[in-house]
């Protein structure tokens, strides 16, 4: 098979922001929010079916969870860092 994308190593790493492969400075604790659209495009996709119970384990502020209580999701939120939403720790 033909090779079709021409890179390096550290391309995938560095447009994530991962680990030491960024020259920016992190977010405290790897926080990085979200948008709530990304639900509703995951939730209109006509080939996926999302269960109506979710677990949310990196829940943060938030975002997704409130965004999968409103369409309808029984959502349980979790994250390592409490962040004022859902049980830290």
């Amino acid at each position: 098979m033909a090779k079709d994308w021409n890179g390096n190593a550290g391309s995938i790493f560095k447009t994530l922001g991962a680990s030491n492969h960024t020259e920016n400075e992190r977010q405290a604790d790897d926080f990085y929010a979200t948008d709530p659209v990304a639900i509703d495009l995951l939730l209109d996709y006509p080939h996926i079916h999302m269960p109506h119970g979710v677990w949310e384990p990196s829940c943060g502020s938030g975002c997704l969870s409130q965004r999968l209580r409103q369409r309808g999701h029984h959502v349980v939120s979790t994250d390592l860092v409490d962040r004022g939403y859902g049980v830290g720790g």
